[in-house]
C-alpha cells in the first residue's frame, strides 16, 4: 500500500493535516490540524482590513510575526496578479494586488499567499 493512499485514507478531503515531525524514511508523524479555511471579503466597505487581516493570519501561519501588510490595489502588466515590495524594511510590507482580482476572493487570498511566500522565503 503506498503512502499516498494512506495519508488519503486518514486524511479524507477536507480535513487538512501538517506533520508535526518526520520519522524514519521522512515519513510524517503526529498530524496536527491547519487553521480553519477562511473567506475575506474584497468588495466591501472594509475590503482593505479584511484582506490585511487575512494577509497577517497566513504570515503568522508561516512564521513570519509582527508585520503589517500595506494593500494597495494597482494596475500591474499583463499576467501579473500581485507584486510584494522585496526592499520592504521594518514591520510594514507593500502588498501590491492587480485592481481586477477584487472581484473575486478566492483569487485574492492565492495572490497573497503567493507574495508572502517570497517573504519568507
Amino acid at each position: 500500500m503506498n503512502d499516498g493512499y494512506r495519508l488519503r485514507k486518514a486524511f479524507p478531503i477536507g480535513i487538512r493535516a501538517q506533520s508535526t515531525s518526520t520519522g524514519k524514511g521522512g515519513r510524517p508523524q503526529g498530524p496536527i490540524s491547519h487553521p480553519d479555511p477562511f473567506h475575506v471579503h474584497t468588495e466591501s466597505a472594509d475590503a482593505y482590513v479584511d484582506i490585511q487581516k487575512a494577509a497577517r493570519r497566513i504570515a503568522e501561519f508561516v512564521g513570519l510575526t509582527g508585520l503589517t501588510f500595506l494593500i494597495e490595489p494597482t494596475h500591474l502588466a499583463e499576467g501579473t496578479c500581485g507584486r510584494i515590495e522585496p526592499q520592504s524594511g521594518g514591520s510594514e510590507v507593500l502588498v501590491q494586488i492587480f485592481s481586477n482580482l477584487f472581484g473575486f476572493s478566492s483569487a485574492v487570498l492565492a495572490t497573497i499567499s503567493h507574495e508572502i511566500a517570497h517573504k519568507f522565503l
